[in-house]
């Protein structure tokens, strides 16, 4: 998928937004040296517009925030609270256990508190809906 998007000429500027979002989920799937953050340089760019906020492409721009946090020993403090923002964003647009789980998660990691949390305990119970209805 990678080499094949490249060959295009002009591909950044004349695919549209699901390919490009397929484009970088391949770049971070790929992870040769640079292909994170030209994943996240795509994403980002086809998120500039509220019409593609929708949760997959949210998320995946979290979970590629993710991978680098995760890749960085736990290291990468900025990459973890711009994974939470992206899903943030994206539990925003549509409640999803996806989005939940993986927020829910790095909260904990970043050390929010249930207890003392109102959005953590919001996102709880979002999901026990969710997970209920199955």
């Amino acid at each position: 998928m990678v080499e094949l998007v490249e060959k295009l000429p002009d591909h950044e500027q004349t695919l549209k937004p699901p390919v490009q979002v397929q484009y970088a989920f391949a770049l971070n799937r790929r992870n040769s040296s640079g292909d994170r953050n030209k994943a996240l340089q795509v994403l980002e760019k086809v998120l500039e517009s509220k019409d593609n906020h929708v949760p997959d492409y949210l998320c995946l721009c979290g979970r590629i925030y993710k991978d680098k946090f995760v890749e960085s020993g736990h290291a990468d403090n900025d990459s973890r609270d711009k994974a939470i923002h992206w899903y943030r964003k994206g539990f925003e647009v549509q409640p999803n256990e996806y989005a939940g789980i993986n927020l829910a998660t790095l909260l904990v990691i970043s050390g929010e508190r249930f207890e003392s949390n109102p959005e953590f305990r919001n996102i709880a119970m979002t999901l026990n809906v969710l997970i209920g209805r199955k």
